[in-house]
């Protein structure tokens, strides 16, 4: 691809014509946070493995 200025940030695409060389960047946000009750929750962009403490729930956030 020569020109990306058609794309605007966010937008979805499929490019299928990857080579070796090639390049490509994922920006992802995530923030995991300890709460009073000592629950820990994450949200983000993405989707992340994330291993709190034995017996401690995890609750997840989607989206941002």
């Amino acid at each position: 691809m020569e020109d990306a200025s058609a794309f605007k940030p966010g937008e979805l695409f499929q490019y299928i014509d990857i080579q070796k060389g090639d390049r490509f960047r994922v920006d992802a946000i995530g923030r995991l946070e300890r709460l009073p009750s000592g629950d820990y929750r994450y949200s983000g962009t993405a989707a992340a493995d994330i291993q709190p403490p034995d017996g401690a729930p995890l609750l997840t956030v989607t989206g941002r």
